[in-house]
């Protein structure tokens, strides 16, 4: 029983696209900094990192030196006004997962949309925390499916 449970095991490991181990990941906002928006750019990357570290928290190995390289470049964010109704249209963000080898070749790239309802958790908030918040849940967004798409680097 043992040897069917560990050749079923070896069976699915080695059919299953392995996760790929990053050494670094990149949260790359310049495409929005050389539009002449460089204090929102900053504040993207604030809320973008922490959600992209989050989603790929057990692929991230900085010590290994034939790791890959994940670079996310946000293109573009695109977040309404809020309505009093608590809800607008949605929040829109572009990036791109480029995937680097250690001697900085693109190995492996997707580009994702992401959409998220803009709803707003209180209305008496700062903007920037709302913003902020916003922001983070379409980092979790994009990083989600560029872990699916990226998977089988």
């Amino acid at each position: 029983m043992r040897l069917i449970l560990a050749l079923t095991a070896l069976l699915i490991a080695s059919v299953a696209p392995a996760a790929a181990q990053y050494r670094a990941i990149i949260i790359d906002t310049s495409a929005i900094s050389s539009r002449g928006y460089p204090t929102f750019a900053h504040r993207v990357e604030a809320a973008v990192a922490p959600a992209v570290a989050s989603v790929f928290a057990g692929q991230v190995n900085p010590g290994d030196p034939r790791g890959l390289t994940l670079i996310v470049r946000i293109l573009n964010v695109n977040m309404p006004l809020m309505t009093s109704t608590n809800e607008s249209e949605n929040d829109y963000m572009l990036s791109e997962g480029l995937v680097v080898d250690a001697r900085g070749r693109v190995v492996a790239s997707a580009t994702v949309p992401s959409t998220v309802i803009a709803w707003t958790s209180q209305t008496n908030l700062p903007v920037e925390i709302e913003e902020g918040r916003r922001m983070h849940q379409l980092g979790l967004s994009a990083a989600g499916w560029l872990r699916k798409r990226l998977s089988g680097v």
